[in-house]
């Protein structure tokens, strides 16, 4: 759910919050009415996030993304992958910046190993 919401929603800076759309809140607003016990009617059960989620945003679907519009797939959310055209894709900006964490770390830990030696 929260996932969902701040795909969907963006914090202003006067603590008021900003929906993409009606549709994202009313789907927000009652996934929220069911995983809160004093917000349900007394014959309601109380039900965990993530069989809210499900309730309210259905199943996952092979091929699809989750809390994205009906129409991306995972070839327009992420690109066509390593090699094509579209090297823009998501697929390929995350394992840029894992190569860049991966570097970035080497150089934490040389620098630690410098330190210690000079002490």
């Amino acid at each position: 759910m929260e996932v969902f919401r701040m795909g969907r929603c963006k914090d202003l800076p006067d603590g008021t919050k900003q929906w993409v759309d009606d549709e994202s809140r009313d789907r927000f607003e009652k996934m929220t009415q069911m995983t809160t016990p004093y917000l349900q009617s007394d014959d309601a059960a109380l039900v965990s996030v993530e069989d809210a989620f499900v309730a309210v945003m259905g199943r996952d679907r092979p091929g699809r993304v989750r809390c994205a519009d009906k129409a991306e797939t995972l070839r327009t959310w992420y690109g066509r992958g390593e090699g094509s055209s579209s090297s823009g894709g998501y697929h390929t900006q995350v394992q840029q910046l894992q190569q860049q964490l991966q570097d970035q770390s080497k150089k934490v830990e040389e620098l630690c190993a410098e330190r210690s030696r000079d002490r």
